[in-house]
């Protein structure tokens, strides 16, 4: 495995994931300097994330960006282009 694909990998052990590609994951950053170091800094990010306040909502905020988003026109995609073009309705 190169370091590459560690790095692209390392965000599902954080995850919790334990799939093959993750346990390779983490072999080679216990063999590799750089990518040690690369799981280092994403476990103090996820410590810092972790250590954050959490808020709750205030009361009626889902509400209130539903009914904003409702009243955003909404473009139709165009016939033919699988989505990926759009029109104003």
């Amino acid at each position: 495995m190169t370091c590459e694909e560690a790095q692209r990998s390392m965000h599902y052990h954080f995850d919790g994931d334990d799939h093959l590609h993750v346990r390779k994951a983490r072999a080679h950053a216990a063999s590799c300097t750089d990518c040690g170091r690369h799981v280092m800094d994403l476990e103090m990010v996820e410590q810092g994330l972790r250590s954050l306040q959490k808020f709750a909502a205030p009361p009626g905020l889902r509400d209130r960006i539903l009914e904003a988003v409702r009243e955003v026109p909404q473009k139709r995609p165009l016939r033919g282009t699988g989505g990926l073009m759009t029109r104003e309705q």
